[in-house]
């Protein structure tokens, strides 16, 4: 899948488990895809999930992923 670098809804950090490989499970999201990167190489450094994935958030999903300021 290519990944677009520029996306103005940004990019969310998905893993699969191995019991589960059709379904993503949504760890981390992003306004820029330099971060969404970093995030991946922090994850992969620290956990054992090995399958991650950067994905654009598609315009239908962004008004769930960005509900409140988290602070």
């Amino acid at each position: 899948m290519k990944v677009i670098a520029n996306n103005k809804y940004g990019y969310k950090l998905c893993y699969s488990l191995k019991t589960r490989k059709r379904k993503l499970i949504i760890d981390c999201v992003t306004n820029t895809y330099g971060l969404a990167r970093f995030e991946k190489q922090q994850r992969l450094k620290t956990s054992n999930i090995r399958d991650w994935y950067i994905l654009p958030i598609r315009k239908r999903e962004y008004k769930n992923l960005w509900k409140d300021c988290p602070f």
